[in-house]
């Protein structure tokens, strides 16, 4: 739902994460309330908050869990539109459905899709199918910078060999680059399998195989 400026946000969330939402929103001059369970106590968001509007359930994450509930808050406060913060209803088109009947906005994607992207399948075939395409070539992917490593502990010719005089570390992947700035990893130029952090070299597994009992 689109529409007019948003003057009235309620966020159905706690912690910090409600805080800077409000935080956020307030700079922008939007009156804001939150949702809290009599069970919680303290925390930063009430203060920041403009009203405070109590849900109810058997633990607080089955109230902020309760579609029906926040729908009923949001009208009981007077809010045109809900901010479900990260977490809980976040990812729920329940919620997102359930507020466009009430005529209240979703701080959010539409509910088709979020129903989309909760099915990985579908989210993969619908991207496979929609996703622009362009022949882009695979090249070496080479890094620098803070959190690239400085070399190998007392091994200055393999560091030579993995890191140039620029201070470009050649990892040995064949990446390439979409239209959008996304890497996608190709093959590998060195000899070599990388798994759970591991290198793991083929002739290792042939060793291994070869020498196996059975």
């Amino acid at each position: 739902m689109t529409g007019a400026p948003i003057r009235r946000l309620l966020v159905a969330n706690r912690g910090e994460i409600a805080a800077r939402i409000l935080r956020t929103a307030k700079a922008q001059g939007i009156e804001c309330a939150i949702v809290r369970h009599a069970a919680e106590d303290g925390g930063l968001a009430p203060q920041l908050a403009d009203a405070v509007v109590p849900i109810e359930g058997a633990t607080p994450v089955a109230a902020y869990l309760d579609v029906a509930q926040i729908v009923q808050a949001a009208r009981r406060w007077g809010a045109d539109a809900v901010h479900p913060g990260y977490g809980f209803l976040s990812e729920s088109p329940a919620l997102a459905r359930a507020l466009d009947e009430a005529g209240i906005r979703f701080v959010g994607p539409p509910p088709a899709v979020t129903e989309l992207m909760g099915d990985k399948v579908s989210a993969r075939r619908f991207v496979a199918e929609h996703a622009p395409r362009f022949e882009a070539l695979a090249r070496e992917y080479c890094a620098r910078g803070y959190l690239v490593m400085h070399g190998y502990y007392e091994m200055p010719d393999a560091t030579a060999e993995t890191i140039d005089a620029d201070g470009w570390l050649h990892t040995g992947d064949l990446a390439a680059m979409d239209q959008r700035g996304y890497l996608t990893i190709e093959g590998r130029l060195k000899d070599m399998i990388i798994r759970g952090g591991e290198n793991i070299y083929p002739k290792e597994l042939e060793e291994l195989l070869f020498g196996h009992p059975t």
